[in-house]
């Protein structure tokens, strides 16, 4: 089969194969002429509590199609037989290919990290999940910053924030749930928390991850940021799990009811916290940063600009709701 060029044999044993919950009858493999020509992988998210696979959270996790005659056919018959998979086991809902903490599969090896849904410009696969009864529910965009430009900013509310607060590092050693451990256990966690210096009150964290350095070619310079899941953003999705709050860019961030001058002071302290953090980052020699947004999260992409982030990079999420 002409393989995924972004695929490699040995990534794919560390983010796909060796996953506990992988299960080989997942992964359907469509040929012509006794000869593979693309594959589909069935996959699911994680329950409630985040401890076991919930088989009605589904996930289209990766779908690939060779350039072939009659590709639309093929297409049609690979998607119809992976959504067969989906409504066995009554999954109420399917997302395509995966968006954020969602994905157990493929996680740093796919286009957009396997976290940004479809790629815009994969007008190929757009088509034919729409044709499958897909519907596209929310834009998504990459951003990324260069840290060998980066630049803490410097504000009044930059230098108050400063005042009054500290940031310190954690190493992530100890995974806060099984799911978090077992999709993201070829990477390593990186935690800065903001701590006040009055009362040393817990305010907010920054996660981030980046490939394990001993998997050769994942491009372990490049760190990756949490920011909020997106079911908070109110995806119209209801069978995905709640998870632990991740990252410093949560609910809070976007809420209407907050006073304009709490949005203000919380997006400050935000902005250095992820100030500090970048910093830290350029002394370990990190190259990059990378975060995937919904789009509408203008308070999100405020504070990323603020920062010099770029949107290099935009998606669609995709969702089918089964029968």
């Amino acid at each position: 089969m002409n393989w995924p060029q972004h695929v490699k044999w040995l990534h794919f044993e560390y983010c796909v194969l060796s996953k506990p919950f992988f299960e080989a009858d997942d992964l359907l493999i469509i040929e012509d002429d006794d000869q593979p020509i693309g594959f589909a992988h069935v996959a699911y998210g994680a329950n409630a509590s985040c401890d076991a696979i919930d088989h009605q959270a589904g996930i289209l996790a990766a779908f690939y199609l060779a350039p072939v005659a009659n590709e639309d056919i093929a297409a049609d018959l690979l998607l119809s037989e992976a959504m067969k998979r989906f409504d066995a086991v009554h999954c109420r809902s399917v997302i395509s290919i995966g968006a954020e903490w969602r994905n157990s599969f493929y996680i740093g090896i796919a286009p957009g990290d396997a976290l940004m849904g479809v790629p815009a410009r994969d007008s190929r696969l757009q088509r034919w999940l729409t044709t499958g009864g897909f519907r596209p529910i929310r834009p998504t965009e990459i951003w990324e910053l260069d840290l060998g430009s980066f630049r803490v900013p410097m504000d009044r509310g930059q230098i108050a924030v400063k005042r009054t607060a500290s940031v310190g590092k954690v190493l992530d050693d100890a995974d806060s749930n099984w799911w978090h451990a077992v999709t993201m256990g070829h990477t390593e966690q990186i935690s800065f928390q903001l701590f006040s210096r009055t009362s040393s009150i817990y305010l907010e964290e920054a996660s981030l991850w980046y490939a394990d350095p001993v998997i050769s070619g994942l491009r372990s310079h490049i760190a990756r940021l949490w920011l909020m899941p997106l079911a908070a953003a109110n995806l119209s999705q209801s069978n995905l799990p709640t998870v632990p709050q991740i990252g410093p860019l949560g609910p809070s961030t976007n809420r209407p009811d907050l006073a304009s001058r709490d949005r203000t002071e919380a997006n400050d302290r935000r902005v250095y916290l992820l100030s500090e953090a970048m910093r830290q980052l350029q002394l370990e020699r990190f190259t990059t940063v990378r975060a995937v947004a919904s789009a509408d999260q203008q308070q999100t992409i405020s504070i990323l600009q603020r920062l010099g982030f770029r949107p290099v990079e935009s998606g669609l999420i995709f969702e089918r709701t089964t029968a």
